[in-house]
């Protein structure tokens, strides 16, 4: 099962969860691709549906926003 985000969802995330806001432009794209990762995966292992697909796959649909 692939879980899509879309920009609007990324974007929000950006603005009102990430500490990484101040450094977000020097961070290279493997690392802000590990990082959006890293908070998908900490955030879909606390849900309920984590129980039924326990290994997700994230994929990011917009790379232009990492870019940003």
């Amino acid at each position: 099962m692939s879980f899509h985000i879309s920009e609007p969802a990324m974007r929000f995330w950006f603005r009102v969860y990430s500490p990484h806001r101040v450094l977000w432009k020097t961070y290279d794209l493997n690392k802000k691709k590990e990082l959006l990762t890293e908070e998908l995966r900490f955030r879909w292992n606390r849900s309920e549906i984590s129980r039924e697909y326990s290994n997700p796959k994230f994929e990011i649909i917009d790379l232009n926003f990492l870019n940003r």
